[in-house]
């Protein structure tokens, strides 16, 4: 979806409800997730809605958008393109 079905986001145009794309790297996306907010508590740091395998749960979570959280980063974000038919 990311590149195809999503028009890339800057970090600093991201919006409430635009996608979190987080993977190895751009080109091994491995999860889209729904951005929540910059988080306050950490200057880099973003949450997130997050159906967790991790966690088993979908929880909100926070990820540094630096550093990598257990292997994958935050790769980009994206606002969900629709295209009637």
């Amino acid at each position: 979806m990311f590149g195809i079905d999503c028009l890339g986001l800057s970090a600093g145009n991201k919006q409430t409800a635009n996608l979190c794309i987080r993977g190895h790297d751009r080109n091994d996306v491995t999860i889209n997730t729904i951005f929540s907010e910059n988080s306050f508590e950490l200057s880099d740091s973003v949450k997130f809605i997050n159906a967790s395998s991790y966690y088993e749960a979908v929880v909100i979570d926070e990820w540094s958008g630096e550093l990598p959280v257990r292997g994958q980063w935050i790769v980009g974000y994206g606002r969900l393109m629709v295209v009637a038919e």
